[in-house]
């Protein structure tokens, strides 16, 4: 054990429920826009009475209205240290959490070190197999600490303009490393503080979010764990903790009432996760009717050469450049490969935590086009490239879409079967390019596959700038001459709805603030030059 000092059992330390609420510090007012001081929220004895030698059952109703009432089951199971970081090696518990990179080979407290060598061999070779992603966590041995198992996780990077990410981020952490914890059976964690200095996370607001995700998760699956320890190896975040705390976890009525007016607006969902607003979409009660394709001299987009539609658009797929084989076989490696590619990400997009993703709003589904066929947006200008992994939004964009082809399936016989992208260019800058290489492994997975060649039907680009149409352009030698005619672009707002673009209409979809505040650059003749290079 590298001569560490005594083994500590998690029984001996005193639980947040046993810790005196005579102390109890609740937060000021200014604190995250709070318009109350807390003085004047505590109870006036005199119009309240507690019953002290009574406490609030695990499951007693509350008539307060908090949606955090007293939890005696949850708050026992809670335990706060406040020691040197030798503590941490000697805790006898079954899970550590080790704050780290993607490639699991640091810590913020030492524990890689401590572990020994095995250990960060075992997390060199789980990071092999993909490096682990911000938010999510890995399990493996803990070598020479007194704990059975080190769980690794990825905090974000804080930033004001991707804060909402940052909050779903952190928030995966603890619930990803509490859902580990479950998923392998084990029953008591310790937790320091994942964020850090280094990733300029404001102290406060982090242990807002841990806090609550710690609490929902103990509300859920309480009887599957024995313990949480909260360890702080600076006394500044004890005391954040400390003042959090009565919000999220109050120990009795007095404390679940003064928090009820001194909770933030935001204190998440059931599990925790910090709420998003809801998008209000404007859909219109009946988009349209389906128009006789003969009436209006159009021609079926995605037949076969007998003139029959198959349901196969082959339009979308590759080009068949290979000279000399049978025909069949031309398509068969690539479709191979996208296949095998889509069923990983389609994996991926059903196990993984996807919400730092969601926050962003980089894509999302906004009503049906003329035809019935349901609109897939896509917003450039919300696509940090150099904050956000970007395979990870491929995953996001698999999930999407397959909800759209399930969703599609079950469509009425009035309504088009498939769905359309909307891919939205407008105000994008330098931070917002994406490689070819992900433009090219995005079309190969939504756009190569059989499932998705039924489904997805036309891709139009609002507000193209020089710099997509050349990306683009280098798409060429790998789709088929046909692909274009599925291409639209929609250089102007005024365009949508019109003889070239009918069937996509103005109030048929729900476009970002800054398409109409480009397009209007526009229409007063101040963005050409804008809108041909951008940046």
């Amino acid at each position: 054990m590298l001569g560490l000092a005594k083994q500590i059992e998690v029984s001996s330390l005193s639980s947040w429920q046993e810790k005196g609420v005579s102390d109890t510090v609740f937060p000021a007012s200014e604190d995250r826009g709070l318009v109350v001081d807390a003085e004047n929220v505590l109870l006036n004895r005199r119009n309240f009475t507690v019953d002290e030698g009574k406490v609030a059952s695990d499951r007693e109703p509350t008539d307060t209205g908090s949606v955090f009432p007293v939890n005696v089951s949850v708050n026992e199971k809670l335990k706060l240290v406040l020691s040197e970081r030798s503590l941490l090696y000697t805790l006898d518990v079954d899970a550590i959490v080790n704050p780290t990179n993607e490639r699991l080979t640091t810590s913020d407290f030492g524990l890689i070190n401590y572990a020994g060598e095995d250990v960060l061999h075992e997390c060199r070779s789980m990071s092999r197999g993909g490096m682990c992603q911000i938010g999510e966590a890995k399990i493996s041995r803990a070598g020479h600490l007194y704990a059975k198992h080190i769980i690794h996780t990825i905090g974000p990077k804080y930033t004001e303009e991707y804060r909402t990410a940052a909050e779903n981020a952190l928030h995966c952490c603890y619930k990803s490393c509490l859902g580990l914890l479950k998923e392998n059976k084990l029953r008591t964690i310790v937790f320091p503080c994942i964020y850090s200095k280094r990733k300029q996370y404001p102290r406060k607001d982090a242990a807002h979010i841990a806090i609550r995700t710690i609490r929902r998760f103990l509300e859920h699956h309480g009887s599957d764990l024995d313990a949480v320890v909260l360890y702080f190896e600076e006394s500044e975040d004890m005391a954040i903790y400390r003042e959090l705390l009565p919000l999220y976890c109050p120990r009795n009525k007095e404390e679940e009432l003064a928090a009820k007016r001194l909770l933030p607006q935001n204190v998440g969902n059931e599990e925790g996760e910090p709420i998003i607003e809801d998008r209000v979409i404007r859909i219109s009660g009946r988009i349209g009717k389906r128009k006789e394709k003969s009436e209006d001299n159009m021609e079926e987009p995605f037949k076969n050469e007998e003139g029959n539609n198959d349901g196969d658009n082959d339009d979308f797929a590759f080009e068949d450049t290979a000279k000399g084989v049978n025909e069949g076989d031309a398509l068969e490696e690539p479709n191979q490969q996208a296949v095998k590619m889509y069923e990983d990400y389609l994996w991926r997009s059903k196990t993984e935590y996807l919400k730092d993703i969601l926050a962003l709003n980089v894509a999302y589904i906004s009503g049906k086009d003329s035809l019935g066929r349901a609109i897939l947006v896509i917003v450039a200008a919300n696509l940090p490239v150099n904050h956000v992994n970007l395979d990870r939004v491929l995953v996001y964009l698999v999930r999407l879409c397959d909800s759209l082809i399930h969703s599609s399936n079950d469509e009425s016989e009035n309504e088009e079967h498939g769905y359309v992208i909307a891919y939205v260019n407008s105000g994008v800058t330098p931070e917002n390019m994406p490689e070819v290489s992900w433009m090219k492994k995005m079309h190969k997975i939504l756009f190569c596959t059989k499932k998705h060649r039924e489904h997805m039907k036309d891709l139009y680009v609002v507000h193209p700038n020089i710099w997509l149409k050349g990306i683009l352009f280098c798409l060429t030698p790998f789709v088929k001459a046909s692909f274009w005619d599925h291409v639209h672009y929609v250089e102007r707002l005024q365009d949508l709805g019109g003889a070239r673009l009918r069937t996509l209409k103005a109030d048929d979809i729900l476009l970002p603030n800054i398409t109409y505040k480009y397009d209007a650059t526009l229409s007063r003749g101040g963005g050409f030059w804008s809108n041909l290079f951008d940046f």
